[in-house]
């Protein structure tokens, strides 16, 4: 997924087109997560349930809250794998964005901070979001004071959100039940499968070392690399099914070093290369 986001990045040639990505932000956009957070009672509950299931959106970070001593609350953002900036910027620009929308536009953030380097373009950033933005910061988080925290959300819902409460906590007790080969085939399709995770990474992932994830997965009739090759050919199937992308840059989302070797390897998954793929009938 990082160097989905690099690509994107590269293509639009546009170095603040995750703000503008926020800006098409809409509080039902990330189904269930997002619908929560618009009908609890204030922006203090709409931000606990973020952190609480933000694994209903994506498991590449873990959300914690931590209060201040002057009543304000840091909103920090545990990285669970290499995560391209641009898509730091995206979940919390889209973050603010439905904060903003669910409480009438009254929502502002106290501090913006980001890991990565865009100082350049501070003055941009600090436009879209209404507040101080630092660069280079220890972790990205987003800070914000007592009186933010008790504005109302105008669409409260009291019933609703209980629904949505029970809905993502089963969502998430699902996901957490699933077999070592069920995890590990999620954690691929997420979009992990980009040269920069292996055996290792998915295991620190998972808590476990990398021989014990192998153990697990061969008493599960499987090895890691069999379940590599078969999310990279799921995702292949599916950046071809996109005629924006070419070859050359599906070669590199799915991590080959050339075109030939990708082609080599989708002709031994499918019976056919890749261009004759993208125009069958299906």
């Amino acid at each position: 997924m990082t160097q989905l986001w690099e690509l994107a990045a590269r293509d639009s040639a546009d170095p603040l087109f995750t703000l503008r990505l926020a800006d098409l932000a809409r509080a039902d956009m990330f189904s269930g997560l997002s619908l929560a957070m618009m009908f609890s009672d204030t922006t203090g509950e709409a931000i606990e349930r973020m952190c609480r299931y933000s694994g209903v959106a994506s498991s590449a970070a873990h959300l914690e809250t931590i209060p201040r001593k002057n009543n304000s609350l840091e909103v920090v953002f545990h990285l669970q794998m290499p995560v391209a900036g641009e898509a730091l910027e995206a979940f919390m620009a889209c973050g603010s964005r439905i904060l903003k929308q669910i409480t009438d536009d009254k929502f502002r953030p106290r501090e913006v901070h980001f890991s990565h380097d865009k100082s350049g373009l501070r003055a941009q950033f600090e436009a879209f979001f209404e507040a101080p933005v630092f660069f280079n910061a220890p972790v990205c988080k987003f800070v914000v004071d007592e009186q933010v925290l008790r504005l109302p959300c105008y669409q409260s819902n009291p019933e609703l959100v209980q629904n949505m409460d029970r809905w993502m906590k089963e969502y998430l007790e699902r996901t957490d039940s699933l077999s070592i080969t069920g995890q590990v085939q999620k954690l691929l399709l997420e979009g992990t499968i980009d040269g920069n995770v292996d055996q290792g990474t998915v295991a620190r992932r998972l808590g476990m070392s990398a021989r014990r994830l192998q153990r697990a997965l061969e008493k599960e009739g499987y090895s890691f690399r069999e379940l590599l090759e078969k999310s990279k050919r799921e995702m292949a199937e599916e950046l071809l099914s996109r005629p924006e992308l070419s070859l050359t840059d599906i070669c590199y989302l799915l991590g080959f070093s050339d075109q030939s070797n990708f082609t080599k390897a989708f002709k031994r998954w499918t019976g056919k290369t890749p261009s004759a793929y993208r125009i069958a009938p299906r």
